[in-house]
C-alpha cells in the first residue's frame, strides 16, 4: 500500500516485489520499480533487495530475487556493492540463497571477483 504521497516506502514495496515473484501478477509494478532503482538509484535499491529477501517465503522466491534485482546490481554496480555483498553474505543466510542465483562474474572487475570468489565457493558447500 502507497504512503500518503503515493509512492511505496520501502517495506511496501520489498512486498509487492516478492508477492510479484510468488504468483500475483498485478504487482508486477513492483518489478518495474525495483528495476528500475536498481539501474538509476542503487543505494536506494539496496534496502529493498534486503527486505525482500527477509520477506521471501520460500526458495524459489529467493532465487527469483537473486537472479533479477542481485544480479542486475551487478550488472551496472557490482564494484561498489562488492563489500556489502560479501558482509551480507557472511552473515544471512537467506542472501546467500538468493546469492547463489546470480550470475555475477562476467560483470565484474577481476580484483571484485576475486573478493567474491570465496563467498561463490562457500555457497557450494
Amino acid at each position: 500500500m502507497p504512503t500518503e504521497s503515493g509512492s511505496p516506502d520501502e517495506h511496501q514495496l520489498a512486498e509487492a516485489y516478492v508477492l510479484y515473484y510468488g504468483g500475483a501478477k498485478d504487482q508486477q509494478w513492483a518489478f518495474v520499480e525495483v528495476t528500475e532503482l536498481v539501474w538509476h538509484h542503487p543505494d536506494r535499491a539496496w534496502p529493498v533487495i534486503l527486505e525482500a529477501v527477509a520477506l521471501a517465503p520460500n526458495d524459489a522466491v529467493l532465487g527469483n530475487i537473486g537472479a533479477s534485482a542481485i544480479e542486475d546490481l551487478f550488472t551496472h554496480h557490482g564494484d561498489m556493492f562488492a563489500n556489502r555483498v560479501e558482509t551480507e553474505a557472511r552473515d544471512n543466510e537467506p542472501f546467500r540463497k538468493a546469492l547463489a542465483h546470480a550470475w555475477i562474474q562476467r560483470y565484474v572487475s577481476e580484483d571484485v571477483w576475486e573478493q567474491l570468489r570465496k563467498v561463490y565457493r562457500d555457497l557450494d558447500n
